[in-house]
């Protein structure tokens, strides 16, 4: 997606805070295109594998984010992502 790389982006800190912002909405956009089988292409795999890029990320620019407030939206972006997909951590 367009804003995965924009949580890196250092130049300008409102940029990273609304990408880390909108990761959780995204992720609902594509949990209800799996759920209502609106989109072709986007199944429960790629639920799991969107689920897994943007934990990968969100985890990623934690250590390295210098603003104190984006390394809270962060933190409250991960906890959005978990509640929203915590079926998806769990082993089967």
């Amino acid at each position: 997606t367009i804003m995965i790389p924009l949580l890196q982006f250092y130049f300008h800190e409102d940029v990273r805070k609304a990408a880390v912002q909108c990761i959780p909405e995204l992720l609902v956009c594509v949990k209800k295109a799996v759920e209502l089988k609106t989109t072709p292409g986007a199944d429960a795999t790629y639920l799991q594998n969107f689920f897994g890029l943007v934990m990968d990320k969100l985890l990623e620019v934690c250590p390295k984010e210098p603003e104190v407030e984006i390394l809270v939206c962060v933190l409250e972006s991960i906890q959005e992502v978990l509640m929203e997909c915590s079926n998806l951590c769990r082993p089967d």
